[in-house]
């Protein structure tokens, strides 16, 4: 039996794997267990991002919304008030937080315990408002205006250093809370009769007319002055002494408490903006008048004549040749011959009359026919030289110059000439 060569047997084709074609699971990962794993991936990583935004969306709508404010009931801060309001409404007694004077004239009664702290930020109106709520009142550490509309019984005295001190002073509520922060601004009873209905709290080291706390009673209502802020503040509401119970029984005495934290920009609403003469100070004006009487003064005075003008020598001596050349190139480049023409038979007029001894108040007209009469030239041409038509280019610039020039020498020559002797008519001897 014979074998061809190159050409396999059948023994050749059936066996062995093929050579070309898909792969079998031997040879690679199949494309559905690959997809399976990229859904899976998928799913896991949305599940884990919806988790993250739950938690999140929970916690920011569980978190309690705060501030920063000094003073503010809802701030954490140590300068914040947020610890005695939420005393107080686990007590049951609703704090309502306002910004403006219309919000504190809208929700305050007489079941409700105002409280406004930095009053020297209330201007006239904010202070009417104030003043014509019919619930307790609670100033924290007022100025002058301030005590004068809505605590007339009370006077600033000045300010001392933070310290405990006691009551001092019989009033229960205050009597109860013990020894507490004092210090801060002080204030002292009036002097005009209206003291006799104020109480005078934790007085001032040295003195007993000085005091941090003081209650008493204006406009048929309870007025509380209270100079040292730190009874409200969070940094001192836990301290030893009775600081907290103080300020409990300062607020607590009605359902609720309408806090007032005033916004400097409703001053600036209600107030008109100032002019600039507002601004300027009175005195200003007055040396203003003053500045402009020196003014005038000064002008009067340099102004005046010191004497006769005198001549003086000029620095550089300019030839007049350089001048008139000067004005000629100017002329030549305006193409100003009407003008240029005019200046040479004004300057030749002039000298005609002169030497023919003409008057001044003589027309040119009389000068021409003087000058035709002495130099024996026609009068016509004279004239169409003295009074006639200006040129209109260079060539009959100079041809004017030098008609010009042989009318000024013909007259002078015939004037310089000797006069002819008449002759005798007496006859020789």
């Amino acid at each position: 039996m014979t074998v061809v060569a190159g050409r396999p047997g059948p023994a050749d084709l059936t066996s062995g794997a093929p050579e070309d074609g898909p792969p079998g699971p031997a040879s690679g990962r199949s494309p559905g267990r690959a997809r399976d794993r990229r859904t899976r991936v998928l799913l896991w990583g949305g599940a884990a991002t919806g988790a993250l935004v739950l938690v999140a969306l929970v916690g920011a709508l569980t978190t309690p919304r705060t501030t920063t404010g000094d003073l503010e009931p809802t701030s954490a801060s140590p300068d914040g008030a947020r610890a005695v309001a939420q005393i107080l409404q686990r007590q049951g007694i609703e704090v309502e937080t306002v910004r403006t004077s219309t919000q504190l004239a809208e929700r305050s009664s007489a079941l409700r315990t105002t409280v406004v702290v930095h009053p020297d930020l209330l201007g006239p109106e904010q202070l009417d408002r104030v003043a014509a709520t019919p619930g307790p009142l609670v100033l924290v550490d007022p100025d002058l205006p301030a005590l004068e509309r809505l605590a007339p019984f009370a006077e600033a005295a000045g300010v001392v250093d933070a310290r405990a001190a006691e009551p001092a002073c019989s009033q229960p509520s205050v009597t109860a809370a013990g020894s507490a922060r004092a210090g801060g601004s002080l204030y002292r009873l009036a002097d005009d009769g209206r003291q006799a209905s104020a109480v005078l709290c934790y007085l001032a080291p040295g003195g007993s007319d000085r005091g941090s706390l003081v209650l008493g009673t204006a406009n048929g209502r309870t007025v509380v002055v209270v100079g040292q802020a730190d009874v409200l503040r969070n940094s001192h509401l836990a301290d030893a002494d009775g600081t907290a119970a103080l300020a409990l029984r300062l607020l607590g005495t009605r359902a609720g408490i309408v806090w007032y934290v005033p916004d400097p920009a409703e001053l600036s609403t209600s107030q008109e903006a100032p002019t600039l003469t507002d601004l300027v100070p009175r005195g200003v004006r007055f040396v203003a008048w003053q500045l402009v009487l020196v003014a005038v003064l000064a002008m009067i005075w340099r102004g005046r004549r010191l004497g006769r003008l005198v001549t003086e020598p000029l620095p550089v001596v300019v030839r007049s040749t350089e001048t008139q050349e000067g004005r000629a190139r100017l002329y030549r480049r305006a193409k100003a011959y009407g003008r240029a023409s005019a200046t040479l038979r004004t300057a030749a007029l002039r000298r005609l009359a002169r030497r023919l001894d003409v008057p001044a108040d003589a027309s040119p007209a009389t000068v021409v026919a003087l000058a035709a009469q002495a130099s024996g030239l026609g009068q016509t041409a004279l004239t169409a030289t003295f009074l006639g038509p200006a040129p209109t280019d260079d060539r009959g610039l100079v041809r004017l110059a030098d008609e010009i020039a042989a009318a000024e020498a013909a007259v002078t020559t015939a004037s310089s000439r000797p006069a002819q002797r008449p002759p005798s008519f007496g006859g020789a001897r």
